[in-house]
């Protein structure tokens, strides 16, 4: 279902380097105005994960302030983007009998079954945030994503559940009302990334979608058309700029804003003549370097973390199954 046209939609991404806002209108049913955007740096997420409340909470605060006054809009409820370590991830099947008269699947039916699958053990210190189905089946029929109105004796369905540590959410929740708004929704990183890029036919072909942040990389993984595989990895853009901080011996600041500006990820596309400038930093004048000096400390990183995401799909089981991503 379409939002109203009149609605304003908030939706808040609480990242390591940046707290970012974005209000949009609808527009039609599958899309949207931008009419506002915010962002103010984060001093209280470190890996996805909140670490103080004080500093989230004025960044969040500043963040809606810009963002109001670009649209001219104010808002009072919000969605907000979960990630970070505590955030889980698996796949559960359900099995139920199609009891109607006729033996033809209601939505009622697909209800029960999709509680019949998510009806797993959930640890004290986690809380359920997704239940999303993948595929159905009945009786000997797979692969089906929608069975209401197929007849049968037996309705099964896969889905794909997602929980996340329940201090996480109170916390994220605390930093939201705290700034004086209310949480409207809160929606796993990498789904709402991949909802915002992905057309049903790359989700048909098989696709993995990894959203490199600066603290932690977000990787969700579809098949088929539904969601298969999602994790967090605990590396970003963050561990980047600190190899380079430390092996060229500046500030986290110029590391930053030199892997911005002369950044690169394959050394052997470098021209082994081209220098940079690094910046003074504490009374030491600045100083030529050649570029090749700072992506040879980039390179390996980035080819650690895509060594990881490897992993992870070869993990998922997946990974043959991918056709673009």
């Amino acid at each position: 279902m379409s939002e109203p046209r009149d609605k304003i939609i908030a939706a808040l991404d609480l990242g390591t380097s940046l707290t970012k806002v974005v209000l949009a209108r609808p527009i039609s049913e599958y899309e949207v105005e931008i009419i506002g955007t915010g962002a103010y740096p984060s001093s209280g997420v470190k890996n996805g994960s909140i670490i103080n409340i004080e500093s989230t909470t004025r960044s969040i605060i500043e963040a809606v302030s810009e963002a109001e006054l670009t649209s001219g809009q104010e808002i009072s409820v919000m969605a907000v983007n979960i990630t970070g370590k505590t955030v889980r991830a698996d796949n559960s099947k359900g099995v139920v009998a199609i009891t109607n008269r006729d033996r033809t699947v209601t939505e009622p039916d697909v209800v029960r079954v999709i509680e019949a699958a998510q009806a797993i053990r959930v640890p004290a210190d986690q809380q359920i945030l997704h239940v999303l189905s993948k595929e159905f089946s009945v009786d000997d029929q797979t692969s089906i994503r929608d069975p209401i109105g197929m007849t049968g004796v037996r309705l099964e369905a896969e889905v794909h559940i997602v929980t996340a540590g329940i201090t996480a959410i109170h916390n994220l929740e605390k930093c939201i009302e705290s700034s004086g708004l209310a949480c409207e929704a809160m929606i796993l990183s990498s789904l709402a990334s991949s909802e915002a890029v992905l057309t049903s036919g790359e989700k048909d072909l098989g696709t993995a979608v990894l959203d490199i942040g600066a603290g932690i990389c977000d990787l969700i993984v579809y098949v088929d058309g539904g969601i298969s595989y999602s994790c967090v990895i605990p590396f970003g853009g963050i561990n980047v700029t600190s190899d380079i901080s430390i092996g060229l011996k500046t500030t986290l600041e110029t590391a930053e804003l030199l892997k911005k500006r002369y950044g690169h990820t394959v050394l052997s596309e470098i021209d082994p003549t081209e220098t940079i400038e690094i910046p003074p930093i504490s009374g030491r004048p600045a100083r030529q370097v050649l570029r090749e000096e700072l992506v040879s400390i980039i390179e390996p990183r980035m080819r650690e973390i895509f060594e990881m995401v490897d992993k992870e799909l070869e993990k998922s089981g997946k990974k043959d199954y991918l056709r673009v991503g």
